[in-house]
């Protein structure tokens, strides 16, 4: 994403709905420039017009699109990949799903020895397929450009032949209550891995914490660990607890004043 795309998407964050003529003169481009932009990002899914203004799109139910979400919140997204190394040891066998956090920690893995790794992300298998020594295993179905991957029955019908040690997803949004995801196809697929590990974790970032969506994912009883890049809220880490489920931690951020 461009710098000035990114401006774009922050001026509409604090001031809501804006005319062209008020994104040029705050931008100070051209109408064709900041035109171009903003379809650009509306083909993201980052933004929509309504009677004259463009607005952001709000992320609550809505799925981002996968060109976006993989350029967002990169610290902690490789502050929760680096968290997750423990859980993994020479030899294992993984499913990871096709969260651009998951993706994250793809890289990583490469100290690792005889890895088995299944994934519907297209761009993660890209990565896995460069492991040494790793085999690697990637389903039918039908790929979703906006997603980055493979969704669909034949998807969960390829996944429910394996199974792995560990289960590696992430989510959209967590409560008490347990983890969400903004598609009925993404949270079908997960299920399927979570049914087909032994183990399973979870990463999700401290500002998902306290969001509900529409879709249930799962619970907290069904992951072994919940990995967040800094101290999650005291009453979903005591619900987690309380589920059998570890949570694991990064540092507070500076100046939180938490």
């Amino acid at each position: 994403m461009k710098e000035r795309q990114q401006r774009i998407l922050e001026l509409l964050q604090q001031r809501g709905g804006l005319r062209m003529q008020e994104l040029e003169e705050a931008l100070r481009y051209s109408r064709s420039t900041i035109r171009r932009d903003v379809l650009a990002l509306e083909a993201l899914g980052a933004l929509t017009h309504r009677q004259g203004r463009v607005y952001p799109v709000s992320s609550s139910g809505k799925e981002k699109h996968y060109n976006l979400r993989r350029l967002e919140h990169l610290p902690e997204k490789a502050a929760m990949a680096a968290l997750a190394l423990p859980f993994i040891e020479d030899g294992m066998s993984l499913f990871l799903d096709a969260s651009t956090t998951v993706q994250q920690l793809c890289p990583l893995l490469a100290r690792f020895q005889n890895l088995t790794i299944l994934t519907n992300s297209l761009d993660t298998a890209r990565i896995a397929a460069g492991l040494p020594g790793a085999d690697l295993f990637f389903p039918g179905g039908y790929y979703r450009a906006d997603t980055g991957c493979i969704l669909g029955e034949p998807a969960i019908e390829y996944i429910q032949k394996f199974r792995m040690d560990l289960c590696v997803l992430s989510c959209y949004g967590l409560d008490k209550d347990g983890a969400y995801d903004a598609s009925t196809q993404h949270s079908y697929l997960k299920q399927a891995m979570l049914d087909h590990a032994d183990r399973a974790i979870l990463l999700c970032a401290g500002y998902k914490a306290g969001h509900r969506y529409k879709y249930r994912l799962a619970p907290f009883s069904r992951f072994d660990a919940w990995i967040c890049d800094v101290p999650p809220p005291l009453p979903l880490r005591e619900a987690a607890q309380a589920a059998g489920c570890r949570t694991v931690f990064g540092p507070e951020p500076e100046g939180s004043g938490r």
